[in-house]
């Protein structure tokens, strides 16, 4: 993986989505894309919390794992304490938020506003269709306008975040072509059952250090299959 990383780890996507069932451990991979546009896992970190100081260790523990290479560019979910973990930890790349999780974040903070007629329509138009600044302020004034919402908290956060999202303001960054899917499962959705047995095997097992060692290798090859697999159908788009 850190031959991989090396080669192909200047944009990495880190999704902590999914809790393990039973411990409520977070599991969190790190993904990024190959040159023939398939979707490689660097590594992966299971974290009992989301503070900022969880995250800060495990940016430093992956930092340290892969020889001190930082990513040029990093897309998450909308987490303030990861957020701040990269800004301490990778001062000098590039924090993208990924829309897909935006979209979903939606859902509990503008219920009533999505369930407007044509509401959602111009939302998803701002969040993945602006590619010049002068459009994307169109478009936001449109929307904010159109749906009286321009004093609506979230959405004020939102338009402050911008920068790290909106794809007029991603230009200058490293992408490789990542863009949010609009396919309707979530990783923690995707990846629960596939993931489950395999996590609670390695967990609770109190075998030797040797087999106890093995069962972890077998698991976590399997489990690096599942992540690039379903991780990709969040993250990535396909790439000529």
């Amino acid at each position: 993986m850190k031959e991989d990383y090396c080669l192909f780890g200047d944009l990495i996507v880190h999704d902590t989505t999914y809790r393990t069932n039973k411990y409520e451990m977070i599991c969190g991979p790190f993904v990024g894309v190959n040159n023939h546009t398939h979707n490689c896992m660097f590594g992966c970190g299971f974290l009992l919390n989301e503070r900022i100081e969880s995250f800060e260790w495990l940016f430093h523990t992956f930092l340290e794992a892969m020889g001190g290479l930082h990513p040029k560019t990093i897309m998450t979910d909308q987490s303030f304490a990861m957020s701040s973990a990269i800004s301490s930890v990778f001062p000098n790349s590039k924090h993208r938020l990924c829309v897909w999780h935006i979209s979903e974040n939606s859902k509990k903070h503008i219920r009533d506003l999505r369930n407007q007629d044509g509401f959602l329509d111009l939302f998803d138009h701002v969040l993945k269709l602006c590619h010049t600044i002068p459009k994307f302020d169109y478009y936001w004034n449109r929307l904010v306008t159109e749906y009286s919402c321009m004093d609506n908290d979230w959405l004020k956060k939102l338009y402050n975040l911008r920068e790290k999202w909106c794809p007029a303001f991603s230009k200058d960054f490293f992408s490789t072509g990542i863009l949010s899917s609009q396919r309707s499962e979530s990783t923690n959705h995707a990846l629960s059952r596939k993931m489950q047995r395999k996590v609670h095997k390695v967990l609770s097992s109190s075998h030797s250090n040797e087999v106890a060692r093995a069962l972890c290798e077998e698991a976590f090859n399997k489990l690096k299959v599942d992540v690039e697999a379903h991780v990709g159908s969040i993250y990535f788009s396909d790439t000529d």
